[in-house]
């Protein structure tokens, strides 16, 4: 089972590397990657499809199997730069918790001492009542 699901994740992950745009070859220096793309436009005219896919699922595939190898520190990453650039994609923080805690205030709104055998779904159904009073016909006019 465990290694039916690393099997799964690493064929999304090559995947997500192959379609990604943008992608820096692996163990490529900044410098190197750089002076690739100021010649990208020459390289383009002598470029032939079929060698270039190929070699490019080619080292993603690669890249992915040698960061399964690798261990689970964040430190590995600065190794990968593909899978670093969609780790920072994916892995970014919630930006505010701001929405979470309105909700939270407006459920001690609801839930008063005087209300305090409420079912699970009637408090439910409150509760969206009062966070959603300003859709009703009197609130839209």
């Amino acid at each position: 089972m465990e290694e039916e699901r690393r099997e799964a994740a690493q064929a999304l992950l090559t995947t997500e590397c192959r379609s990604a745009p943008g992608g820096v070859e692996p163990g490529a220096s900044h410098q190197e990657s750089a002076a690739s793309y100021s010649t990208s436009a020459e390289k383009d005219f002598f470029a032939f499809d079929e060698m270039e896919g190929n070699t490019a699922s080619l080292n993603s595939e690669t890249e992915v199997i040698d960061y399964f190898k690798s261990g689970s520190e964040l430190a590995v990453l600065s190794r990968f730069p593909n899978i670093k650039r969609i780790f920072l994609k994916y892995n970014i923080a919630t930006p505010s918790s701001a929405p979470g805690e309105r909700l939270f205030s407006l459920g001690s709104l609801v839930l008063t001492p005087r209300r305090n055998r409420l079912s699970d779904k009637l408090f439910e159904r409150l509760l969206l009542m009062r966070y959603n009073h300003c859709f009703s016909d009197k609130h839209i006019k």
